[in-house]
């Protein structure tokens, strides 16, 4: 695959509805082959979160066990690799391109999918540090001016309201940064800027539809995790620190909820891709990615 593969950049307006609409029935229509996909990442994860159970039971939360939880996310990066990688190039070039239950192995591809993937969410939490910061300075300058430079942060009210602001800039920049990503997965050498620019004109869509919608995905996989417990009896705390038949089950199930929203949302940035890049397999695009 050769390492001078171009993409062109037409300056279009992205169309929100149907890239929506496009990539919720890429699934459906193709339910076998995305199906087939599902099996590895889904039994990981499953085994992944059922040996972080057994690890926390009985265990204080001490440094070592935070410690521990800010680590896990680097494998389940690794699992969210193999199965992102197998379905953007199966949206982008076709399902020949990929083994049956995904690519056969581990290669440079998927490395720097995976290092691009962790570069690009830390990008996006330095940016939150940064806009916390200055939204922070803000509210003590407004509590100041009435007297209580603390008053900002006593509201309840204030606390969403925080955390709404600082996810505008967390979503766009992890939103327009993605691009990357299916550029990687199917052997581009993508640059930062180049992708970037891909969405120059289209950011505020792009941002919405990549970085916004998973989000959204989030909320709903914590509000499935709720009924779940609401309906068994098991807490989200029991779920994950008690080992149990049902504590089991659920976790396995959750997984395979979140990959098959984890599965709307690589097809929601492959095509975003393929629509501002002007990517055909068969014709490659006419200026590099770097």
């Amino acid at each position: 695959m050769p390492d001078d593969r171009e993409v062109s950049r037409p300056r279009k307006r992205l169309l929100m509805l149907p890239v929506l609409k496009e990539a919720l029935a890429l699934p459906w229509y193709r339910c076998h082959h995305f199906g087939r996909l599902l099996v590895i990442p889904v039994a990981l994860t499953a085994l992944l979160w059922i040996a972080q159970s057994y690890w926390l039971t009985g265990k204080s939360r001490s440094s070592a066990t935070i410690t521990f939880s800010l680590l896990q996310i680097l494998p389940y990066f690794l699992i969210f690799t193999f199965f992102a990688v197998s379905c953007h190039r199966s949206i982008l070039i076709g399902d020949h391109s990929v083994s049956r239950f995904g690519v056969p192995g581990w290669s440079m591809r998927e490395t720097r999918f995976y290092l691009w993937t962790i570069g690009i969410y830390i990008l996006g939490y330095l940016w939150i540090v940064l806009f916390g910061v200055a939204l922070g300075v803000l509210a003590f300058a407004i509590g100041g001016s009435l007297g209580d430079p603390t008053a900002a942060t006593k509201s309840p009210a204030s606390l969403y309201i925080a955390v709404a602001l600082l996810s505008v800039p967390f979503v766009y920049v992890v939103g327009r940064s993605s691009l990357v990503l299916p550029a990687a997965a199917i052997d581009l050498r993508p640059g930062f800027n180049a992708t970037w620019s891909l969405s120059d004109g289209n950011g505020w869509r792009v941002a919405v539809l990549v970085g916004g919608i998973p989000i959204l995905f989030i909320f709903f996989q914590a509000f499935f995790r709720t009924v779940v417990g609401w309906l068994t009896g098991i807490s989200s705390t029991q779920i994950t620190t008690e080992l149990g038949v049902f504590s089991v089950a659920i976790l396995a199930l959750e997984s395979l909820v979140q990959y098959a929203l984890a599965t709307l949302e690589v097809a929601i940035l492959s095509i975003s891709f393929r629509e501002l890049s002007g990517w055909q397999p068969s014709a490659p695009p006419s200026t590099h990615l770097h």
